[in-house]
């Protein structure tokens, strides 16, 4: 699909959900939840080559990140989340922040873990608000203009990063990331509360 299908696409699903602010807003978080999603699964190699962990174990931590997602999917199907979506937020964005300035390998493993746990739930609470704020006759539509708007997003975060990386350290990019992510979250978080009072 090009750009200006793209645009095309995402306008014409705008038109129908145009009144629906609170699908919006939650769709734009999905959009830039992307940008912590990017900088994670894209970098993650980089990350632990700047701790010097060896590539040797790229495989084995590989399997621990889907076992952490496993129990992150078990954690989120026996509690509700819906109204955590901020404490997921900080405490995501801390424990990723904390790994870039933590010079322990040790450490820096255990706050990925920590990242990882509120970043699964987080992932799922915001794909099951899309799927509860959408109208039934138009879930497909809405769905589908969620992962265009995201894969819009994770280009531009891609294409960000790699201009950023000419120019600076690693970390610093990932901190300007992770800043940029926390805040544009906090702000729509803050605006969905006020909507859901309003309705």
């Amino acid at each position: 699909m090009t750009s200006s299908e793209s645009f095309k696409k995402i306008i014409t699903e705008l038109k129908n959900i145009k009144y629906q602010n609170k699908l919006i807003i939650i769709i734009g978080l999905y959009g830039i939840f992307q940008i912590i999603s990017q900088l994670f699964y894209q970098f993650w190699q980089v990350s632990f080559l700047d701790k010097e962990f060896s590539k040797t174990y790229f495989g084995l931590l590989y399997v621990l990140f889907q076992i952490v997602a496993i129990f992150s999917n078990a954690l989120f199907s026996r509690h509700n989340f819906s109204n955590s979506l901020i404490p997921l937020t900080i405490t995501l964005s801390g424990a990723l922040l904390i790994s870039v300035f933590t010079p322990d390998k040790i450490l820096f493993l255990i706050f990925i873990i920590i990242f990882l746990v509120p970043f699964n739930v987080y992932n799922n609470q915001l794909i099951v608000n899309i799927q509860k704020e959408s109208d039934s006759n138009i879930v497909a539509s809405v769905i589908s203009l969620a992962g265009t708007v995201s894969s819009i997003i994770s280009m531009i975060v891609l294409w960000i990063i790699g201009i950023l990386n000419n120019y600076f350290e690693f970390w610093f990019v990932e901190v300007v990331l992770i800043a940029i992510f926390i805040i544009l979250s906090l702000f729509l978080l803050i605006l969905y509360s006020h909507q859901k009072k309003l309705d």
